[in-house]
């Protein structure tokens, strides 16, 4: 009798899974953000950048 895939291989695809959910939540953050400058820049609203705004864009 065949048996489907073991309750260990099942765990460590929903860990993998877990791992690139997270990634891709990093990724829309950075998406989001990129919107939203790129949206200020586009209004007038960004004129320049300090070294303030390099350290916050760092964190990302």
């Amino acid at each position: 009798m065949e048996q489907g895939p073991s309750l260990e291989k099942m765990n460590l695809e929903l860990q993998n899974l877990r791992v690139e959910f997270e990634r891709f939540k990093e990724d829309l953050e950075f998406a989001r953000r990129t919107e939203e400058a790129q949206s200020r820049i586009d209004s007038g609203e960004y004129l320049s950048m300090d070294s303030e705004n390099l350290e916050e864009m760092n964190k990302w």
